[in-house]
């Protein structure tokens, strides 16, 4: 899976806005020029 999908390890102090919105953590960071959301897998069902 990670030829399909690159892992892209994010620093703790990458958050640069909380996203409020559904019940998983998440929050935006900026990898170079783009801005990506962190969503943390849910440790039960792995979603």
């Amino acid at each position: 899976m990670s030829d399909l999908f690159p892992i892209i390890e994010v620093p703790e102090d990458a958050t640069q806005e909380t996203e409020s919105l559904g019940t998983k953590f998440k929050f935006w960071f900026r990898q170079g020029q783009l801005d990506c959301l962190y969503k943390q897998a849910s440790p039960v069902l792995g979603l």
